[in-house]
């Protein structure tokens, strides 16, 4: 999905190409394999509960698993070439499958700006390209046109009133959002380090300043629940009253004053992806060469604490990968040739190619 942050007046080039970084160029085919093998394991599952076998889901399922595997594993190699590979893995729970897929979502957010064209930052200074038209246009990276991280917010659907509304333009990337909450459901919410501290700290902090005002954080109901009993009530689908104190029950909508515990969890989560993603910001940003801004809770709302980026780190620096060098090949049996004279002279087995010994070349 497209988003509509900082998006310019003029028409798209004609035959210009998106610059592609090697990471990007594994990125988008990582998403597309993905949804094509969960449309066949859902479909491979559903055969299962009925007892049929079909041979040709089963082999394309097979071959798409593979392919993906593949795909996975190159992005993942690649990651660590990333200007932030140095930050994000040094913390737990940054899986490089996970990272690779959100450098895509952020690097598949640069544009083409017509030259001139306002809404180019004033950082970028690279040189006006032709397209087929003869007009000029300048690229401009995702993380260039994030000038600050609520932009960055933005993109990720992340701040108030960003829900979808039928019939209009997301004001952010639906995908980029969904891997910001794998990245926190099976990252942070499960190694439980220091991103995870900061969702706890906040959560406590919350929670007494819920309170505090008046509300009442209840359990999240399956049905319908009572609010003047406070519990959840088993009745059938018709009955629309306490059968204990006949108050109308509610349904999942919160009614004033009350605050569902899974809303209020969630809550707390967004702001642990929100904090990744400021620091994430910066360090990028950082990293590049980019100019960076004074957090804005410090710029305006007077708060004087600083969570760096790098105190989030809970891991060791990691060491430099050793160079690739090549293995002796096992040698292959000698065979005896019988000569004129009676004697035995040794055949010397044929040489082996070096790309062999150092494993496929395009793996390189």
């Amino acid at each position: 999905m497209r988003s509509e942050i900082g998006e310019s007046n003029g028409t798209k080039p004609v035959g210009l190409l998106k610059p592609v970084t090697p990471t990007g160029l594994f990125g988008e085919p990582a998403l597309v394999i993905e949804r094509l093998r969960v449309s066949l394991q859902v479909r491979k599952t559903h055969l299962e509960k009925v007892a049929r076998v079909d041979n040709e889901t089963n082999e394309l399922f097979r071959r798409t698993k593979a392919f993906e595997e593949y795909v996975n594993e190159r992005m993942q190699n690649l990651v660590d070439s990333h200007p932030t590979a140095p930050w994000f893995l040094r913390i737990s729970g940054c899986h490089r499958a996970i990272m690779g897929k959100l450098i895509w979502d952020v690097e598949s957010f640069g544009k083409y700006y017509p030259a001139g064209d306002p809404m180019i930052p004033g950082y970028v200074t690279r040189e006006p390209v032709e397209d087929e038209d003869k007009k000029l246009w300048v690229w401009v990276e995702g993380i260039e046109r994030c000038m600050t991280p609520s932009k960055l917010r933005k993109y990720a659907g992340m701040i108030p009133d960003s829900k979808a509304v039928r019939g209009q333009l997301l004001s952010g990337n639906r995908e980029f959002k969904s891997h910001l909450f794998r990245l926190s459901l099976f990252g942070f919410m499960m190694v439980k380090k220091r991103y995870y501290d900061q969702y706890v700290l906040y959560k406590n902090f919350k929670r007494i300043k819920f309170l505090a005002d008046g509300w009442k954080i209840l359990p999240t109901p399956k049905g319908r629940s009572c609010l003047t009993c406070e519990e959840e009530k088993k009745v059938p689908a018709t009955t629309f009253y306490c059968p204990d104190c006949n108050t109308e029950l509610s349904k999942k909508d919160e009614p004033e004053g009350i605050l569902w515990e899974g809303h209020f969890d969630w809550m707390c989560r967004h702001k642990m992806i929100q904090l990744f993603l400021d620091h994430w910001w910066a360090v990028w940003r950082e990293a590049a060469g980019l100019p960076l801004r004074v957090p804005y809770p410090m710029e305006y709302l007077g708060h004087t604490t600083l969570i760096d980026p790098w105190d989030m780190c809970d891991l060791p620096a990691p060491k430099e990968l050793p160079k690739r060098t090549a293995v002796k090949a096992e040698r292959a049996p000698r065979e005896r040739k019988k000569v004129a004279s009676g004697k035995s002279q040794t055949a010397k087995p044929e040489e082996t190619p070096s790309e062999s010994l150092l494993g496929p070349s395009h793996l390189d």
